[in-house]
């Protein structure tokens, strides 16, 4: 079960069959370099600025730290590594003030409280700082601090509810022993509606308890979990100034890192004021041709071209574990982003190629026949991938140039 927003419901679909397309050497690379950044500087997601302890909260949120987010992009954070940074910060002397950078759709239900009771119990000021989407779990989280702030004005909090997901395959049948109808409700009846939602009733209790004690102890006023109800949506997101109104947020951060529009009355003192104290002044790059670009941000250029390539690579590899070439190139060609959504496509995609090939081996007398178009249309899929890949990356550059020119507000 999930507290996720729509667009992450990826993580609902095991990974399995995906997992295999991964290269070993790049699995165990990801592995050791997380081992060894946790074990010289704690958890990775913790960093400390000054007197600002500084915590990533992206991605998919689970209990344990999870390599199959981290390996393709989507992003991990566990609940665990959350908890485990407030420790950090509260036990360091130097550090004044937490800031919880956030930027994620939800996660798992197990482990939630690890790092909400973490963040209620903290002795130092936490600020929560949406940037992009703190939705569902993560709302929940950024509610837990003592000021919820937004940098975007289209940036979206709430989702607030529980999910659980059903893959209903008519070809599948599952029984239980009498007394245990219930472990396998059938979603397509009323009954079995009414007892997956009698499951997931006290959950979304918890839920709307966490964010009520979060929003009275941020906002000094009484939000109950009827005003949760009630005024927090129903499970929709809304932007930053919609999500102020119903008190869902306190303000917003402006270019500067000035705090405005705050209603936060908690009594502590999150030095929100203080996000970007250096206010060093950015330089206007505006001015720069494409040439200069390169010329004076060689580096710059080198992480665009290594960001496009990564992108074109994790789509063509997700479209041939899935059987989805055709939309795998397509998503290259119009410059897609290897979004949340894409990747439940890619494994939902692998996870029924890997179905069917099991049914086949127990079908032999059908499964020759389908084994064979299977592996006839898998080689003419990593064929075309390739081919794809291969004319793609002779144009790598021409297409980092326009998002360069893009950037810089070009024409041309």
């Amino acid at each position: 079960m999930w507290f996720i927003h729509q667009s992450c419901i990826d993580s609902v679909i095991k990974a399995d069959g995906y997992l295999t397309q991964v290269e070993p050497e790049k699995v165990k690379a990801a592995i050791e370099a997380r081992t060894l950044l946790q074990q010289d500087n704690g958890p990775e997601i913790y960093n400390v600025v000054g007197t600002t302890a500084e915590i990533t909260v992206s991605g998919v949120l689970t209990k344990t730290y999870s390599y199959f987010y981290g390996i393709f992009g989507g992003g991990s954070t566990s609940y665990h590594d959350i908890a485990a940074s407030i420790a950090l910060a509260d036990a360091d002397e130097n550090v004044e003030k937490i800031e919880l950078h956030i930027s994620s759709g939800g996660g798992r239900i197990d482990g939630l409280t690890i790092a909400t009771n973490a963040i209620r119990d903290s002795a130092k000021p936490i600020v929560s700082i949406v940037d992009g989407m703190a939705a569902s779990a993560a709302y929940a989280i950024a509610a837990s601090a003592d000021e919820i702030l937004t940098t975007n004005e289209t940036d979206l909090t709430g989702s607030i509810g529980v999910v659980q997901g059903f893959y209903i395959d008519p070809e599948l049948k599952e029984v239980t022993n009498r007394l245990s109808f219930n472990k396998r409700p059938d979603v397509t009846t009323e009954e079995g509606l009414s007892a997956v939602q009698d499951e997931l009733d006290p959950i979304y209790d918890l839920f709307a308890v966490i964010i009520s004690e979060g929003r009275s102890k941020a906002t000094g006023r009484d939000i109950t979990t009827d005003i949760v109800a009630s005024d927090f949506g129903n499970g929709a997101v809304f932007i930053a100034e919609a999500a102020k109104k119903r008190g869902m947020i306190d303000g917003f951060i402006d270019n500067s890192g000035e705090v405005v529009n705050n209603q936060s009355s908690n009594g502590k003192t999150t030095g929100s004021k203080a996000v970007n104290t250096k206010n060093e002044k950015v330089p206007d790059m505006s001015l720069l041709t494409l040439a200069q670009l390169k010329a004076e941000h060689p580096n710059l250029v080198a992480a665009i071209v290594a960001e496009e390539t990564d992108r074109c690579l994790a789509h063509l590899k997700g479209g041939i574990a899935a059987g989805m070439v055709t939309q795998a190139l397509a998503a290259v060609e119009s410059g897609a982003a290897l979004t949340q959504s894409a990747m439940m496509d890619y494994t939902l995609g692998a996870q029924n190629k890997a179905a069917g090939v099991q049914r086949s081996e127990e079908n032999p007398e059908g499964g020759e026949v389908a084994g064979a178009a299977a592996a006839e249309e898998a080689a003419a899929e990593k064929a075309a991938a390739e081919k794809a890949a291969a004319g793609k990356s002779d144009s790598v550059e021409d297409i980092d140039d326009e998002v360069a020119l893009a950037l810089l507000g070009e024409e041309g």
